[in-house]
């Protein structure tokens, strides 16, 4: 927001209460300041007031996009990253955020070219990076995946989505250790990435390490005990060890499955 906007709307609110405080309008609308609905009409508001232009008014539907986006309506989301796109095309959150929409409608070229062109107009933007990873990731293209990541890593060498992602790919490529000294940097940077924790857990009873699989499901079962791919490992390793006293029906159906969330 300019600096001018934000006090004339703070001082006009001082004098007369009547005056809708567009400033406050301009800070409900960030991501992640109210709850969606709220900030979904804190940005119709400081849209509509006129008070802002250019980069400024790109920013306000960029963030109402991704309310929308919380709330559940991708299409109001889409519009709202192309209005933003459309008034200030090298401003590359919108870009980044509309390829996640048009990725999960099914479209992998537009959602592509989108990713490509925030990467184009911000090289570093390591969470682009890591999503047209993802994407590479979908279609196969295991080694532009890995590229990326090792790019977005540089940039972020903290970032838990990102070696969890990595990880999985390595794994998918047969690198079982690579595999799991990612997921490792995974929970190190973030103890409660739960899904880190059974994807180790999978690459370890891959190896035959059914020790140290059953130690990280039950760890990712300690933080979400709903995780299925924990509950279903430990059924595996308790069935092939012999100590699960439980029914075993179902349990030799169960086939692992790694988490890219």
């Amino acid at each position: 927001m300019r600096l001018f906007g934000f006090a004339s709307a703070l001082l006009g609110f001082a004098v007369c209460t009547a005056i809708p405080a567009f400033a406050d309008d301009w800070t409900l609308c960030q991501d992640g300041i109210a709850a969606p609905a709220v900030s979904i009409e804190a940005c119709t508001r400081a849209i509509g007031s006129g008070l802002y232009r250019s980069h400024d008014l790109s920013v306000l539907h960029y963030n109402r996009g991704v309310s929308h986006r919380q709330d559940g309506d991708d299409v109001a989301a889409f519009n709202d990253y192309s209005v933003a796109i459309r008034i200030d095309p090298r401003y590359e959150k919108p870009f980044n955020n509309r390829g996640n929409v048009l990725k999960d409608m099914g479209d992998i070229d537009g959602a592509l070219a989108d990713y490509s062109e925030a990467i184009r107009l911000k090289p570093d933007y390591h969470t682009a990076l890591a999503n047209r990873a993802d994407l590479y990731d979908d279609t196969g293209e295991f080694d532009l995946a890995l590229t990326d990541l090792d790019r977005a890593l540089g940039i972020d060498g903290r970032s838990a989505r990102a070696f969890n992602l990595r990880g999985l790919i390595r794994r998918k490529k047969d690198d079982l250790d690579g595999a799991i000294a990612d997921f490792g940097s995974a929970v190190r940077f973030d103890p409660k990435y739960v899904y880190a924790y059974s994807n180790r857990g999978l690459s370890y009873e891959a190896k035959g390490d059914l020790d140290r699989a059953l130690a990280d499901f039950r760890l990712a079962l300690n933080i979400d005990a709903s995780n299925r791919t924990a509950v279903d490992g430990i059924a595996r390793i308790e069935l092939a060890t012999g100590s699960r006293r439980e029914p075993t029906s179902n349990v030799t159906a169960i086939a692992p499955v790694a988490e890219k969330r």
